[in-house]
Order: structure tokens, then C-alpha cells, then sequence
């Protein structure tokens, strides 16, 4: 039978899955749900399977929808993408149950992974330092320096964490973040961290191939982060960063390929400067949205190597093909014993290569408004194609964004020689980006990467808040939004009917 790809996804990671579907000469069926029928996706897809409900959770989370399009269309193979239920084993298991194959780990694997303490074991394995802390409410005799950062066990982001500055505010926390967790995630257990000041937040790309071994493909820098939430991230990490990661790659790929792993995946790290360490934060078993910086530094499309290891197309030396180094000097099934004759390259993969690659994103929000997300047509989208950069995106000047789903109107990838480069061309590529009909993070983005401070590498994750470069900065001009201010006052200050819909009342705004 023919394999037939269902991508269960939305936005510009949905479009990526069925423009590589295609080159692989693979059929896709693409989710949809009603306010996206006409997505940029859909002109890429070869079916498309309409999902009955507009937002997220009721679409994207609904395993029992998912079966039912797997039946209907005869689909084989299904790939999650990023966010949504793709770092869930119950949908790996689900997508089983249906007959299909998962384009990602075993649930086992993202049942292990996906629990940020069981996932601790696997740290320990691999030689990684720990930054967590015993239970405290169960604990109460046990001394912590504050602050220290709760965490929700089975999720991750700004929305899982909360940093917590004294003793006496514990409690209180703990409640709000459970229920928060609860909410989100399905599951209501934290865990508590230390918290790093001025930490960087480092990560390895990886990607395995089961018994054919594990690739590692280099590091990023996503440091500059507002509420927890990556806005900028680079690659390679800092050099004397870089340098740490090396030398714990051989224990990080052999704890990898002990677990069979299979597709992409991201380790994620924090670097405490004050104590020149580098603590273990989680794994993530699936695809990120900032993995196009590590594509325009190795060359390769991972979304394409993603349904490649899917469908059993990798070949017989997958590691040294995916980490570009000679054939017979890959790490491959063996890895989980690297030798002590190994080449750096053969036990760090692409953790050294030369030049530079950054991505910004581009939301539809404001910064001066604790970046409450914006909503509208997007009357003009000027996303320049200079010929080193790249542009992702889900959606196209004309179309609507609504409350239902992620703000991200595109992400915008450059590389350079240098990273004094690649940040100059960034500079100039969001330069002559424009955007009319809904508020950015436009003007903001370009603060970002014109502060001194960011180009001489001395940021970390709290630099944002904590400088608030650009925050206060007034969105672009839209000649359209002046001309109808007096309307929209008027508007808004009329009386509404207590039965009158309204997304922002449903509690859609975040």
C-alpha cells in the first residue's frame, strides 16, 4: 500500500509537512479546522480532512478525531508537528490503535521524556547536572535559597513555570500553578528547580534513527525570551559554551541511543555563568519551532528527514549522512559505547561547524501591553526575499488572525560568515518588513537586534524584562486603523447586549 501522510497540524510547520510530503512523492491529507479552510497549508495538501470544532483544544486534542480521520482517508502515517498534543504518548498510542505510524518516538520514549522528573533519569544517565529540588510541601524541613522556579511536570513554556521569590509565597504557588497545570496540561504535578540568574538557555539539536543510532547536530542560544517564551534564538551557542556540550555529548548520545530514539528531538540546557555549569532542563521529543537555525547551519531539512526515518528511507549510515561526516566514521547503532579513538566530530556531530544562523519571530502582538496578542486581517505583509534569508509562514497578506490559535504570523531565518553578520542582515531584513491591520512585535524585534548589549553576547534569559529594550516602542502606522479610530470609540463604548458573542469573553484572550 502507497503511504499517505496525515499532517495533524495548523500554521507553517503544517505547510512544511506536506511541501516535504511532496518531494518525497508521499500523498497528504492536511487536518483543517473551519476558520483555517483556506490556510497557505491547503494549496500544498492533496486532501484535506476538516475538523468540526474552530479552537485548539477541542480539534487538536480530540484523539478520538484524530482516529476517525486516520480511518476515513486511509491514511498510514501521521506527523504532529510542534505544540498541540505532539509530545503526548496518548496520541502516539492512539494513531497506533488506528492502524497508522507515528512520525516521532515510541509513546514509551515520550512518556519517559515527557515527564520533566522521570525525564531526570535520563539526565543522570548522561552525565548531566540536576537543578532540582525536593518536594518541598512534603518536605517542609528541608532548606531551599529562594528564588527557585516551580514547574509543571508534564508541560513546558512560560504557561508551566512560576518563579517564586520567598518562603511565605510557596504555597499560594504551588495552588495557583497546579490548577494552571491542571488546565493546560491534564496533570496537576510540579516540580521545583533552582533558579539560575543571568542563565542562557542552551540546546542541542538531535535525531535518531532507533538502532541505527543517534545524530547531534549542534547547538542553539535561545536566550532572549520574554515570559518564558523564546522571541530570538541563534546557533551555535557561545564558544566556552559550546566547549561544555562537547565534551558531554559522548554520554548525551549514548543515553539517547540506549532509548532507540527515533526522529527529531531537542535537549534542553541552562548555563549558570556564576558557576560555570551546565544543568539539565528537559527534552523535548518532537520537533521545535526554532529547528530552522540548525537547518541553515547543516544544510539538511529535518521535517524531511522526519518522514525519511518514517517511511524507512535514511539509508544504511543515517548518523554520518544526517552529521555530514565521512561514511564508517559516524556514531552510529554503536554509539552507546563511543570510542576513545573518536573523532570530535564523530562524538559532538555538527556541535563545531562554522558561521551563523538566527530566527526571529514575528507575532501578532503587543509589547507595550505585556504582549497581549492581537487579532485582525492583515491588510499588508511585506516579507522581503533577499537572498539570505528565509521566511516560514502559515499565512498570507489578506488573511484573518483570530483568538483561537498562536499570534505567529512568520518566522524570519538569516545566516552570515560571522554572528556580527548574520545580526546585520537581520537588521536588515526586518527593516523592510512591514505589516498593516494588526499590532506586532515588529518594532520590538528591531530593538532587539540592534541593542548593544545583544551583539556583544550579554544577554541572558532575563534581559527582557529586566531592560525592557523596545517594550514601550509604538507599533507601525496603519494609515487604515487611524482612519476609523472615531468608529472603533464608538463602538466600544456602546451597550452591549449581555447575550452579544464575544471571543474575549469566552476567555480566549491570553
Amino acid at each position: 500500500m502507497s503511504p499517505k501522510l496525515l499532517v495533524f497540524n495548523r500554521g507553517e510547520i503544517a505547510l512544511r509537512a506536506c511541501q516535504a510530503a511532496r518531494g518525497l512523492g508521499v500523498r497528504s491529507v492536511l487536518f483543517v479546522t473551519p476558520p483555517e479552510r483556506t490556510s497557505v497549508a491547503t494549496r500544498w495538501a492533496d486532501e484535506l480532512f476538516e475538523g468540526p470544532h474552530a479552537d485548539a483544544a477541542r480539534s487538536f486534542d480530540d484523539l478520538e478525531l484524530v482516529q476517525r480521520a486516520i480511518r476515513e482517508t486511509g491514511a498510514t502515517h501521521v506527523y504532529p508537528g510542534y505544540g498541540f498534543s505532539s509530545e503526548k504518548a496518548a496520541l502516539a498510542t492512539a494513531v497506533a490503535a488506528a492502524g497508522a505510524h507515528f512520525v516521532g518516538p515510541s509513546p514509551d520514549v515520550i512518556e519517559l521524556l515527557g515527564d520533566k522528573l522521570r525525564a531526570c533519569t535520563f539526565a543522570e544517565r548522561a552525565g548531566l547536572a540536576l537543578l532540582s529540588l525536593p518536594d518541598l510541601a512534603s518536605s517542609p524541613g528541608v532548606a531551599a535559597d529562594y528564588p527557585i522556579l516551580l514547574k509543571a511536570r508534564a508541560g513546558g513554556g512560560g504557561r508551566g513555570n512560576l518563579r517564586v521569590d520567598d518562603p511565605a509565597a510557596y504555597a499560594s504557588a504551588r495552588e495557583q500553578l497546579g490548577a494552571r497545570a491542571q488546565q493546560l496540561f491534564g496533570d496537576s504535578r510540579l516540580l521545583a528547580e533552582r533558579f539560575v540568574e543571568r542563565a542562557r538557555h542552551i540546546e542541542l539539536q538531535f535525531f535518531g534513527f532507533g538502532e541505527q543510532g543517534v545524530a547531534l547536530l549542534g547547538t542553539r542560544d535561545c536566550s532572549l525570551q520574554r515570559n518564558h517564551q523564546k522571541v530570538i534564538e541563534e546557533g551555535p551557542a557561545p564558544a566556552h559554551v559550546r566547549a561544555v556540550v562537547d565534551e558531554a555529548a559522548p554520554g548525551i548520545r549514548a543515553a539517547l541511543s540506549a532509548l532507540r530514539y527515533r526522529g527529531a528531538g531537542t535537549l534542553e540546557l541552562l548555563w549558570d555563568p556564576a558557576r560555570a555549569q551546565l544543568y539539565f532542563l528537559e527534552v523535548n521529543a518532537r520537533i521545535q519551532v526554532e529547528h530552522p537555525v540548525t537547518e541553515l547551519l547543516i544544510g539538511q531539512d529535518l521535517v524531511t528527514w522526519q518522514l525519511r526515518e518514517a517511511l524507512g528511507l535514511c539509508g544504511d549510515e543515517p548518523v554520518a549522512a544526517l552529521e555530514g561526516v565521512p561514511a564508517g566514521q559516524g556514531a552510529g547503532a554503536h554509539a552507546a559505547q563511543p570510542s576513545a579513538h573518536a573523532t570530535p566530530v564523530a562524538q559532538a556531530g555538527r556541535a563545531g561547524l562554522a558561521g551563523h544562523a538566527i530566527e526571529a519571530r514575528l507575532y501578532a502582538e503587543d509589547p507595550s501591553a505585556g504582549f497581549l496578542p492581537a487579532v485582525g486581517q492583515l491588510t499588508r505583509l511585506d516579507l522581503p526575499r533577499l537572498p539570505f534569508c528565509r521566511w516560514d509562514a502559515g499565512v498570507t497578506q489578506g488573511d484573518t488572525l483570530t483568538a483561537h490559535y498562536d499570534p505567529m504570523i512568520a518566522k524570519l531565518i538569516v545566516s552570515g560568515a560571522t554572528r556580527a553578520e548574520a545580526f546585520a542582515r537581520l537588521r536588515l531584513a526586518l527593516d523592510h518588513t512591514h505589516v498593516q491591520g494588526v499590532r506586532t512585535n515588529l518594532a520590538f524585534l528591531r530593538a532587539l537586534a540592534s541593542d548593544e548589549r545583544v551583539l556583544a553576547d550579554e544577554h541572558d534569559t532575563g534581559f527582557i524584562e529586566r531592560e525592557r529594550p523596545g517594550m514601550g516602542a509604538p507599533a507601525e502606522p496603519d494609515e487604515a486603523l487611524l482612519r476609523d479610530a472615531d468608529a472603533l470609540l464608538a463602538l466600544l463604548e456602546a451597550p452591549v447586549a449581555d447575550s452579544a458573542p464575544s471571543t474575549w469573553r469566552r476567555g480566549h484572550a491570553r
